[in-house]
């Protein structure tokens, strides 16, 4: 069972980073960038440095804790990141067709 939670992680994480690496080179500005990506980076880096390991390494009876954790951080991760997306399309948008 914990092969197929490491696997759906795995896959998670990667497809949040990958999402939070092009918004980050899409927003110019850094007080923007900070504003709209860092809670989301930091609940990856939560995932990352520490829930993942406990949550591997956890016994039987505190195992599904650490995964409901892992998942609310990916969730966090998940929503930051689409607002931030919103934003980026209604302000890129509009000054690409511009131009």
């Amino acid at each position: 069972m914990q092969n197929k939670h490491v696997q759906r992680f795995h896959h998670k994480i990667t497809k949040l980073k990958n999402l939070l690496a092009r918004l980050a080179k899409t927003i110019v500005e850094e007080d923007a960038k900070h504003l709209l990506l860092d809670t989301a980076k930091n609940s990856l880096a939560v995932v990352e440095r520490c829930l993942l390991s406990h949550g591997f390494k956890a016994t039987n009876d505190n195992t599904e804790m650490w995964f409901r954790l892992i998942e609310f951080h990916f969730e966090v991760a998940e929503a930051e990141l689409k607002f931030a997306e919103g934003v980026v399309a209604r302000e890129v948008a509009p000054a690409q067709m511009i131009s």
